[in-house]
């Protein structure tokens, strides 16, 4: 009897907790947190917290001085260096952690590109900056992997392996994306989206996938590479044409702007949760979007199934 109760009141706390998890969820990639917040920022300077050690730092720095223009300007700061370079009205972004743990249960851990203002009070301080100091504009939740453990407060910009589909050519459409966002003063891009349009175009163009989307991911991150045969598999319902090429390639490919091509991109929270996207390389738009709750990391054959039932 005492076991049954056991176990009735152990799944009784599981259920608030995928609850309490969930409730917290966000339902989009991109989202925003105050109202009127070009207004906020557009007075001032956007700073961009960068690993200036980085190979690609001069890359990344490139992308932001091009694509975001809703600020006066844009310079790059160490993170070591951040407290003497808070200035009132500017605003600044940074790579992040988030995590909100319950109890013995398990941690739900965030992993997102940060656009920031100093609370008044950090402007004042003298010892280091605190991530506490911040009030956050909006943010991009990014597609994470790895050993959580590992993970810090201030993630090197540009080199960090946790992060998938992460590279100067995606980060020009997170901007081009988080740009119109706050223009138009919505909240969130919606977590469902199919442009019929645009989507149409794929009956007879080539989708382009990231490598990154297509690893075996357990819950410490990636646990091995689909084979040929399980890619086939995978997307058995997709009749339209798809190419996968590497992270890094697809990223050259959208900065080459040679042409104006789809690519599909998969952001997996450790959340449990899952976001499938089709973006428009030259706009950052996106055509397709869906979100799931799952506590399966990996793609499945029925998530690209859907994808081309919406393409024909």
């Amino acid at each position: 009897m005492n076991l049954i109760m056991k176990s009735k009141n152990k799944c009784y706390y599981f259920i608030i907790i995928f609850l309490l998890v969930f409730s917290q969820k966000t339902t989009a990639q991109v989202e925003v947190f105050v109202k009127n917040a070009l207004e906020k920022i557009s007075g001032g300077h956007s700073h961009v917290i960068l690993d200036l050690n980085s190979p690609q730092a001069s890359e990344f720095s490139q992308v932001y001085k091009k694509y975001w223009t809703l600020t006066q300007g844009v310079d790059f700061i160490d993170s070591r260096k951040l407290q003497e370079n808070l200035v009132a009205g500017d605003s600044y972004f940074s790579l992040e952690t988030s995590m909100v743990s319950y109890g013995g249960s398990g941690t739900v851990i965030f992993y997102y590109l940060n656009l920031w203002v100093p609370k008044e009070k950090a402007l004042k301080k003298v010892d280091e900056f605190d991530i506490q100091d911040e009030i956050s504009i909006a943010h991009i939740q990014l597609s994470v992997h790895g050993d959580i453990g590992k993970r810090t407060a201030w993630p090197n910009f540009g080199a960090d392996k946790n992060i998938n589909n992460w590279n100067p050519g995606i980060l020009k459409n997170y901007l081009q994306q988080l740009s119109s966002v706050i223009k138009t003063g919505k909240k969130f891009l919606s977590d469902d989206i199919t442009n019929k349009t645009q989507l149409k175009l794929l009956k007879d163009q080539t989708l382009y996938c990231s490598e990154d989307d297509f690893y075996l991911l357990g819950t410490l991150g990636k646990v091995g590479k689909l084979d040929g045969a399980q890619m086939e598999k995978l997307f058995d319902g997709y009749k339209s044409s798809y190419k996968i090429i590497t992270s890094q390639e697809l990223g050259d490919k959208i900065l080459a702007d040679s042409e104006q091509f789809y690519y599909f991109l998969y952001v997996h929270g450790t959340d449990g949760g899952k976001l499938m996207l089709v973006v428009n390389s030259r706009t950052g738009e996106l055509l397709y979007s869906r979100s799931e709750i799952s506590f399966s990391h990996n793609i499945k054959s029925g998530d690209l199934k859907d994808l081309y039932n919406k393409i024909k």
